[in-house]
């Protein structure tokens, strides 16, 4: 198995853990892909819990699987979904728990390109 966690901003006022721990994969799963499709700096750290084997990929060896076995590319974009999916009904429990982030101030947690246009703005 592979722990993949983040480092917290440390802070005096708090008790909570160093870090938070997105996930527990197993074997058959996968990590890093979003460092690897944007070609941006990894946004989260990945630790062996035991043993464990993994298969590193260039993103020109990711291009090439991809065009080659097109089965491939829809279980990737399926397990992406899947965690899109879980990370939604996991904003949406934080959202019911917070009061600044309910349903009427969510417009703060859209991706900029989703943000709200002003009216009379092209």
């Amino acid at each position: 198995s592979v722990r993949i966690f983040k480092a917290r901003a440390p802070s005096a006022r708090t008790s909570q853990p160093p870090e938070i721990e997105l996930a527990v994969l197993h074997k058959g799963d996968f990590f890093g892909e979003m460092s690897l499709l944007e070609g941006l700096p990894r946004d989260a750290s990945a630790q062996a819990v035991g043993g464990a084997e993994v298969l590193v990929m260039t993103p020109g060896a990711l291009l090439v699987r991809l065009r080659r076995d097109p089965t491939f590319a829809f279980e990737l974009l399926r397990r992406l979904s899947g965690r899109v999916r879980t990370l939604n009904a996991r904003l949406i429990a934080a959202m019911a728990a917070h009061e600044e982030l309910r349903p009427g101030n969510a417009e703060a947690l859209l991706y900029p390109t989703e943000q709200a246009v002003p009216a009379g703005s092209p």
